[in-house]
């Protein structure tokens, strides 16, 4: 899922996964042997009209924290930064 949805957006593409449906319509309907389990139906459409791409994505430093809350986490190294405050 993650390849899909970082080449669908390359493409400007919007990917929405779903989990909940009715798996015994989709078997039929696609007809999906028994031997296969039906886990997720993953929606792809373009984007929006008169936009050209998807709206920017946040950085990780925006999102991820480390120690507390709004402490970026140091993703490339996998330490931890603390503030002096945290550190006691």
């Amino acid at each position: 899922m993650g390849g899909l949805t970082a080449r669908a957006r390359v493409e400007g593409l919007h990917v929405r996964q779903y989990g909940g449906f009715d798996r015994a319509a989709v078997r039929t309907a696609l007809a999906v042997p028994d031997t296969h389990t039906l886990v997720t139906v993953v929606g792809l459409r373009w984007a929006r009209p008169g936009r050209a791409h998807p709206p920017a994505r946040m950085s990780l430093s925006d999102i991820v924290f480390s120690g507390r809350w709004g402490i970026p986490a140091d993703l490339a190294t996998g330490k931890r930064r603390l503030s002096a405050e945290s550190r006691y």
